[in-house]
């Protein structure tokens, strides 16, 4: 088919055969179809999208243009994460290294900067003498002995992406799902990688700027690559304002590098990049849960282990053999380096985070046009986050310029990205000060709240000083939280509670804090597996009519949910579970189950559980499809719901039996 025939169908709606694309694709590659028709076929797919079956024959075409890889002869998994970009998204340069210190190989294919968002591969190109993209026989050499390489497209890996992706870069087609997919995929899957976790921004500062866009993003990856073979997961991350404080090619290298040597770690950064290692680890078998798997992680950093990892593929390809230790003088740097204040004191409400990535642009650390070049030095830093406190004491960032034109002109970029609000409230429905007296028996010795947070942020509560928190925390757990000042005179009278209740469970506190303390002790599960009495649970399965249930354990509901989640859609079998309270919680998807079926079956559960003296049954529904999770709570697929139902120990009013 002539090219422009091919165009001229997607521009009119219609499906474009597989052998069709792969011919457009192969012509691609081989210069037969021009730059601009690219362009027209980008613009085409970006008005009239793509069915699931075109993504995935435009992905294997574009896979299949170059060589793929073949990893036989590693005996690690082979894993890799993709980002769909933001704004100081360094995450790759730290992932890679503790993935490999923990017994993974990585072959980390990146891109360049695409839009306003920043490149891997041009945050690597500022390491000096780093080869970004050797030839196949280093990578794998790197990857062999050091456990991971991050690289460019190479001339033999899916070569006609490296085409489209330059021309999508200027032609305004960036936001396409079809084409993010098949960008990602390709490269991904030419790799030859086990396993595969994508980072799915939304935001401000993203491609995806709503949840639902993010979403139809997230789903799209996560069924094409499965389509073609490659295990994939994905999570929904935030991208409301820049994930590291640095934004700028050699800036958010030395960040990395900050982090990996323990010198300083942004919190939102640290969170996403262990949530997002932790999922590779489980997908590819090396732990069994998060949580064991940020644990693993934490030990690469604590350890230098990832430090290590680093430095070795930097010098395996070019790079200083110093770089550790002398990053700071090695990097290059800019000649102008000076705050932006907002002009008014305030907490920021906002942030336009694409904005200040275009603002990285106009310093010249990205491209306008394909064959830009690229100032590493330029950037941005120090930058301030969602209700930070700014001001004359406090800049907006340090901006890194060529010149002071150019820091004038980005100085005002970066006031209008920014929108300051009054004082940020927060409200809590409760504060702990101090364990109980019997918080070691369910393992929960030194609970301490309010002294947790005190000893990681910087607190000024001085209402609540002068009223007695302080002393109160003081006397409650033995100790006086940072940032109290003990000899303050004191305007309030202050005091602290002490359990008069049995046990432990919610109820409790919340019933004796309303004047009836629960004198009687709840009936807890064993931290054993199973956990339930077998009579407990075949008299679940009989009364309920249930095919069987799954779990039978301890564990959080979010960890659950993900090991048990897709046999419970295939075998109907609930998902059953406790914590160290008194409760039995049991799990379904609302639509494979049924809503108000998990209730019926947790009325069953109620009603069995009375001679236990359990405390609580709840319903824990959920929704969604399998493999793709979202982070810092549960937002991508496998969503516990808000419509649990709770099921107390006593009913309002009287039941058959008598019991109030």
């Amino acid at each position: 088919m002539l090219a422009q025939e091919f165009i001229r169908q997607k521009r009119d709606g219609r499906e474009l055969a597989g052998a069709d694309i792969a011919d457009f694709i192969a012509g691609l590659t081989k210069g037969s179809v021009s730059e601009g028709q690219a362009a027209a076929f980008a613009m085409a797919v970006f008005l009239r999208g793509m069915t699931r079956a075109e993504a995935v024959a435009l992905t294997r075409a574009m896979r299949d243009s170059g060589t793929a890889l073949s990893w036989a002869d590693i005996d690690r998994p082979v894993l890799d994460k993709h980002s769909t970009g933001g704004v100081g998204d360094n995450v790759s340069l730290m992932l890679a290294p503790m993935l490999a210190a923990v017994g993974a190989a990585v072959p980390m294919i990146s891109g360049r900067g695409l839009g306003h968002t920043g490149g891997t591969l041009d945050k690597l190109d500022s390491i000096p003498g780093y080869v970004s993209q050797p030839d196949i026989d280093l990578f794998r050499k790197v990857v062999k002995q050091v456990g991971c390489a991050i690289i460019g497209q190479t001339a033999d890996l899916a070569p006609a992406d490296k085409r489209l992706y330059a021309i999508r870069d200027v032609t305004g087609t960036v936001e396409s799902v079809p084409l993010i997919t098949a960008s990602i995929l390709s490269k991904k899957l030419a790799a030859g990688l086990g396993g595969l976790v994508s980072d799915v921004k939304t935001g401000t500062g993203a491609f995806m700027a709503t949840p639902e866009e993010a979403r139809e993003l997230t789903e799209s990856l996560v069924a094409v690559a499965n389509g073609l073979g490659l295990r994939t997961s994905a999570l929904i991350t935030d991208m409301n304002e820049p994930l590291a404080s640095a934004a700028g090619n050699a800036l958010e290298v030395a960040n990395a590098l900050a982090y990996l040597t323990n010198e300083k770690r942004d919190a939102r950064l640290h969170e996403v990049t262990l949530a997002l290692g932790a999922e590779l680890l489980m997908l590819s078998g090396l732990v069994k849960t998060e949580a064991e798997g940020k644990v693993a992680l934490e030990k690469t950093l604590s350890s230098g282990a990832a430090a290590e990892r680093f430095q070795a593929m930097t010098s395996a390809l070019g790079g200083p053999h110093n770089l550790l230790d002398k990053f700071k003088s090695l990097l290059p740097k800019a000649p102008v380096i000076r705050p932006v204040t907002a002009g008014q004191d305030g907490i920021v409400a906002h942030i336009d985070t694409r904005a200040l990535g275009i603002a990285v642009i106009e310093l010249g650390g990205g491209r306008r046009v394909a064959s830009d070049r690229i100032d590493h030095a330029v950037g941005l830093t120090a930058l301030a986050g969602r209700a930070a406190r700014v001001g004359r004491e406090q800049p907006l960032c340090v901006i890194h310029a060529r010149d002071e034109a150019s820091f004038d002109r980005v100085a005002e970029t970066v006031r209008q990205a920014y929108r300051l609000g009054g004082a940020p409230v927060v409200s809590s429905d409760s504060l702990g000060i101090g364990g109980a007296p019997d918080a070691e028996r369910f393992g929960d010795k030194g609970s301490n709240t309010l002294g947790h947070i005190a000893a990681h942020v910087t607190l000024s509560l001085p209402n609540l000083a002068l009223l007695g928190l302080g002393h109160a925390a003081k006397a409650a757990s033995g100790h006086n939280p940072r940032g109290f000042d003990a000899d303050t005179v004191l305007k309030g009278q202050w005091g602290y509670g002490v359990e008069v209740s049995n046990g432990k469970d919610t109820p409790s506190g919340h019933w004796e804090i309303a004047g009836v303390p629960v004198t009687f002790d709840w009936g807890y599960f064993p931290k054993t597996i199973p956990c339930f009495p077998k009579t407990l649970t075949d008299a679940l399965i009989a009364r309920a009519e249930l095919p069987g249930l799954l779990g039978n354990k301890h564990a959080s509901g979010t960890d659950i949910i993900a090991e048990f989640g897709e046999e419970h859609m295939e075998t109907s079998k609930p998902i059953i579970y406790t914590s160290a309270d008194s409760v039995i919680q049991i799990a379904a998807h609302e639509e494979t189950f049924g809503l108000d079926r998990l209730y019926e079956v947790c009325q069953v559960a109620r009603d069995l559980s009375y001679d236990l003296n359990i405390g609580r049954v709840i319903a824990r529904p959920f929704v969604g499809a399998d493999h793709v999770r979202g982070t810092c709570g549960p937002r991508g697929h496998l969503d516990r719901q808000d419509r649990r139902h709770l099921c107390p120990f006593g009913h309002w009013g009287r039941d058959q039996g008598g019991r109030q």
